[in-house]
């Protein structure tokens, strides 16, 4: 039996089984996109203000150029593969059969890839493939920008007050 928070995973994510790690409590403080921007205080998506966040200098147009924009103002730039690379933090794109951004995940220092999913919890898996199905369609691009000192520590201390709260939840 499922937990009251993976009710809809067999459908929503076909491929993901028991493949997961739960990450977090469920929260509506952040949504995906906040979380591979390595934040958790706000929401990001664009149009979703005033109670959501999205760079006020670009457009509230839900495409993935829009996305990719965004991602690039945080020095990320496009790449190939899904591959840990111990240098680069690295971000999947996934949008629906129509080409409309739904999600994205990151991948984590040690080569994990977690995913917030909605107001639900956060996730580790294995592969961002394993998203892929009805929900979220399948990952469009991959980004990535290099590892430095203060963007470890923000993972860190992000990891740390999102995971804290499943303690406390539990």
């Amino acid at each position: 039996m499922y937990p009251s928070y993976a009710k809809k995973f067999a459908t929503d994510f076909p491929n993901l089984g028991n493949q997961y790690k739960q990450k977090s409590c469920p929260t509506s403080q952040y949504n995906c996109i906040a979380w591979a921007m390595s934040e958790c205080h706000r929401w990001w998506w664009p149009g979703s203000a005033p109670e959501g966040y999205w760079p006020p200098d670009l457009p509230p147009d839900l495409t993935i150029d829009n996305f990719i924009e965004a991602f690039r103002r945080l020095e990320y730039e496009l790449c190939v593969g899904t591959h840990h690379e111990w240098r680069f933090e690295k971000i999947a794109l996934y949008a629906d059969r129509h080409g409309v951004p739904t999600h994205a995940a990151r991948l984590s220092w040690r080569g994990v890839w977690i995913s917030k999913l909605g107001q639900n919890v956060d996730i580790a898996h294995k592969s961002p493939d394993l998203l892929d199905g009805p929900l979220y369609g399948t990952v469009v691009y991959v980004m990535r920008r290099p590892w430095t000192v203060r963007r470890l520590a923000t993972a860190l201390i992000l990891r740390i007050r999102t995971s804290s709260a499943i303690t406390r939840w539990m």
